[in-house]
């Protein structure tokens, strides 16, 4: 045994409800109705006992929110349930919604869900999106949550939905992101054409961005990443759109004039966009066929 018990475990063990009375508060103590501890449990043992006991059970609000930031939860304890509930452990509301997912073992809801139940005067709730919802994964997974949610709950997010930028796989992106739409330009993060990935898009404009950092994409970079940018960037003109790449070392010292090219870009190809160069779109990505890379 683990130091938790049912009553049904307790009742096999020859106690009887009296028997099981007499010992609380001593060598006994109630977690919960039909619930039971013979030690001191630590807050993810109290959480295992409860989601144990309760099949339907799904952690929410200040929980979940704490459990993705992979920290230890603190008393009491918030979920969702098919009955309400409250007890010195436990908070929770009734919710016919049944999807979550797991978090170091436990059953959480969406990290959208999470943080409708979190007080925004933290002022952190825009960055907790931003990270677990970023890269083009993300911004996918972030669409399918935001319909799940109830209409006061968007309307409880909505002011940190303002702040984040989603889908975003890094801060530097974040930032740039932030600076171009600050001058009314307004980018999709992680935006997909054909087979690949680029860091922004403009839908409105046919032109693509990728900001490569010298760590990544400078000497020494990988023979993979090496030619896929290649490829990537010849099959981004032959399908008609503009493809435009930047270092770090240009948004730290030459943003004015990227800001300028990319604006003009922007304004020509809405005025006058290219035509494709390939009949043959979609078309595979080169990891498919290269044998340098595909092997």
């Amino acid at each position: 045994m683990d130091g938790i018990f049912t009553t049904q475990q307790l009742n096999e063990l020859g106690f009887n409800s009296t028997q099981i009375n007499r010992k609380l508060g001593t060598s006994l103590h109630r977690i919960e109705n039909g619930l039971y501890r013979n030690r001191e449990l630590s807050v993810p043992e109290t959480m295992s006992a409860l989601q144990r006991h309760r099949p339907t059970l799904v952690f929410t609000g200040d929980t979940a929110y704490d459990l993705y930031r992979h920290l230890v939860p603190t008393l009491p304890l918030s979920a969702t349930g098919p009955k309400a509930r409250t007890t010195e452990l436990l908070r929770m509301t009734r919710s016919r919604r049944t999807g979550h997912r797991l978090v170091d073992g436990f059953r959480v809801v969406s990290p959208l869900r999470a943080a409708a139940g979190v007080d925004e005067r933290t002022g952190r709730l825009a960055a907790f999106l931003e990270e677990q919802y970023a890269s083009w994964r993300g911004r996918d997974q972030f669409t399918m949550d935001l319909k799940e949610l109830t209409p006061a709950e968007k309307a409880l997010l909505q002011p940190a939905l303002d702040r984040a930028t989603i889908g975003a796989s890094s801060r530097w992106e974040r930032q740039v992101i932030e600076r171009l739409g600050k001058i009314g330009l307004d980018p999709v993060p992680n935006y997909r054409l054909g087979p690949y990935h680029w860091d922004l898009g403009f839908r409105h404009g046919s032109t693509v961005l990728d900001l490569d950092s010298d760590r990544h994409h400078g000497s020494g970079v990988k023979d993979r990443t090496f030619i896929v940018d290649r490829w990537k960037t010849n099959h981004a003109v032959r399908a008609g759109w503009a493809p435009l790449r930047y270092t770090n070392y240009c948004t730290d010292h030459a943003m004015k004039w990227l800001v300028r090219e990319l604006a003009n870009t922007l304004e020509a190809r809405r005025k006058d966009p290219s035509t494709r160069y390939g009949r043959d779109f979609p078309e595979p990505g080169v990891w498919n066929f290269h044998l340098w890379i595909s092997g």
